[in-house]
């Protein structure tokens, strides 16, 4: 009995802690985009894909070729990737060369190990990509998928 409040009395430290707190609110996102639904952490970032996405803001250009893009971060990533072949990563099984290594791995998941985690409820058909699953459900079911 004195371990069990020894431990209630720990986690209840715990809980009341500021770390206990920052690691919560880490998972939470608080910010809603009124246009699509999408949640974010920061409002920063929600200010950033409502201007990126719905009004398709287009600031920052590519010297090289003039192609416009909503972040700097992809600008800069597409002088890499299409004009400077800097600090690309490649991939092992193929060669073909990503400006961030997020993108390789999300390559080798659904390009070499053929990972398909959108699954249509209707027909079973599964996808690697959440955005080709709606297109599915719209197109082939007439469903629109929730937000």
């Amino acid at each position: 009995e004195q371990v069990t409040r020894d431990l209630f009395a720990k986690l209840k430290a715990h809980e009341d802690s500021n770390s206990a707190k920052r690691q919560c609110e880490r998972w939470q996102k608080p910010h809603q985009c009124e246009t699509c639904g999408m949640a974010f952490k920061r409002a920063y970032d929600m200010k950033r894909h409502g201007i990126a996405v719905h009004h398709k803001v287009r600031d920052f250009k590519c010297s090289h070729c003039g192609r416009m893009f909503t972040q700097s971060g992809h600008m800069h990533e597409h002088v890499r990737v299409a004009h400077t072949g800097l600090n690309l990563h490649g991939c092992s099984e193929c060669g073909k060369q990503f400006g961030t290594n997020s993108k390789l791995e999300r390559h080798v998941r659904t390009v070499h190990r053929m990972e398909r985690k959108f699954l249509c409820t209707v027909c079973k058909k599964s996808y690697s990509d959440k955005g080709y699953l709606k297109q599915h459900m719209a197109i082939r079911h007439s469903v629109s998928m929730d937000k």
